[in-house]
């Protein structure tokens, strides 16, 4: 795909409410300069990390699935693809119920039930149509909408309610700079199921621009904008609206007091509708990749997008998600971190020049049916994680950290001592 097309697929990620919704809750919980210090770190950590799977993914073209089946073999990776298909939809339910939250409370008589119908039938098929000729134009139109959403927010509620220090003031009365900041960093790092989405758009790329998508698309300016700027607004909207919580719906209410419901809705239309696009396609693309790699069933496109939109349909209607995000953030985290760290250890430990050697036909062919080391990797590093999320206090929040560091220095240990073995 050319540059821009695919920057303009990718960054219908940035206007997830997500983002907003996140930094807010952790500015309350912790205070503004804890959040601030957390989003920052995470922005350079996340643009550092990015940028190295991008080049990967550009080189060879291999998306999660195949980069999965190299690490782990041709069984071993369907359980990234479950993963990720899972946290994908878990992520289109919580997006979507933002924009179902709008809905019912801006437009008179309009039920829960009927605001979800409405959500996901329009939603599933916008993504039946490829990331190249269809993801990236529709999300560029949206893209200035978005934009001037931000824009008019924060002008009107300057306009509204003036400009106080008070919103720099949100959280506990006793919250300063500390080491509370961590707890927010971590907070960021349980989503790094970004990268596996990032592996999946960033396969797109042209080898010419592999340096642009590394540094600029899928780098740095990215997180600085979805995790910075988003978040600096959503801090600033809540702290001058003076909510005393945050919620899905309450972030919606911020954005009423400032911006009024009709333009409210349209403004949540675009951001969740830009997202989901994103949510439904990695769902839809690694549902069909995984039933196909453990079962003979084959089916078009269409009908993994259409079997997404039920089960998306089924979790907003069934269960209340929203309110236990970060808590599952933290358990998802815990298996896509140490996916994380084995993808990293793996592409570092390959030379550049052999990038293309191992994602040729002949070599994925020849691949086992589950690699050991890839998968001992894997599981030590989510098995430390979830272990320490067991325990209390600072040791707690190393859950996230620790399944990435462990399951990469595992595999880089393993590989060398099976190369060693294999030259004996």
């Amino acid at each position: 795909m050319p540059r821009i097309s695919l920057t303009l697929a990718w960054w219908s990620i940035v206007s997830a409410m997500f983002f907003i919704y996140v930094a807010a809750a952790l500015a309350l919980r912790f205070g503004v300069a804890n959040a601030f210090l957390g989003i920052m770190v995470a922005i350079i950590i996340f643009g550092f990390l990015a940028g190295i799977l991008a080049r990967y993914a550009v080189r060879t073209g291999l998306g999660t699935f195949l980069l999965s089946k190299v690490i782990f073999g041709r069984t071993g990776a369907a359980l990234a693809t479950l993963i990720l298909f899972t946290t994908a939809i878990y992520f289109a339910v919580f997006e979507g119920a933002v924009l179902v939250s709008a809905a019912v409370k801006i437009v008179p008589g309009l039920s829960y039930e009927a605001a979800c119908v409405i959500v996901v039938l329009y939603s599933t098929p916008l993504i039946i149509g490829s990331v190249q000729h269809w993801l990236n134009r529709f999300n560029g139109i949206l893209m200035p909408f978005y934009v001037l959403g931000l824009l008019a927010a924060v002008g009107l509620a300057l306009s509204n309610y003036g400009y106080s220090s008070h919103w720099l003031d949100l959280g506990p009365a006793d919250a300063g700079l500390d080491g509370r900041w961590w707890d927010c960093f971590v907070a960021y790092l349980g989503n790094s199921v970004i990268f596996m989405f990032s592996q999946d758009y960033a396969r797109f790329g042209r080898l010419k621009d592999e340096t642009y998508h590394a540094v600029l698309n899928f780098g740095y300016p990215f997180y600085a904008v979805a995790y910075g700027v988003n978040g600096v607004i959503g801090v600033f909207l809540v702290g001058t609206t003076q909510l005393a919580n945050v919620t899905e719906s309450s972030v919606v209410d911020a954005f009423v007091a400032v911006l009024g419901g009709a333009a409210t809705l349209g403004f949540v239309w675009v951001t969740q509708t830009r997202i989901n696009t994103a949510n439904f396609y990695v769902a839809t693309i690694n549902m069909q990749a995984f039933f196909e790699s453990i079962s003979p069933i084959r089916a078009s496109k269409v009908v993994w997008a259409v079997l997404v939109g039920v089960v998306v349909l089924a979790l907003m209607l069934a269960t209340d998600v929203l309110s236990y995000v970060l808590v599952a953030l933290a358990y998802q985290g815990a298996f896509v971190s140490a996916w994380v760290g084995v993808a990293l250890a793996h592409v570092l430990r390959v030379p550049s020049g052999a990038t293309a050697a191992e994602a040729s036909p002949e070599a994925l062919a020849r691949l086992p049916a589950v690699d050991v080391v890839g998968m001992i990797a894997w599981l030590c590093g989510a098995a430390s994680s979830l272990a320490l999320m067991q325990t209390s206090g600072f040791s707690m929040t190393l859950a996230t950290p620790a399944a990435l560091v462990i399951s990469a220095v595992a595999y880089a240990l393993l590989r060398r001592y099976e190369t060693k073995d294999e030259a004996k």
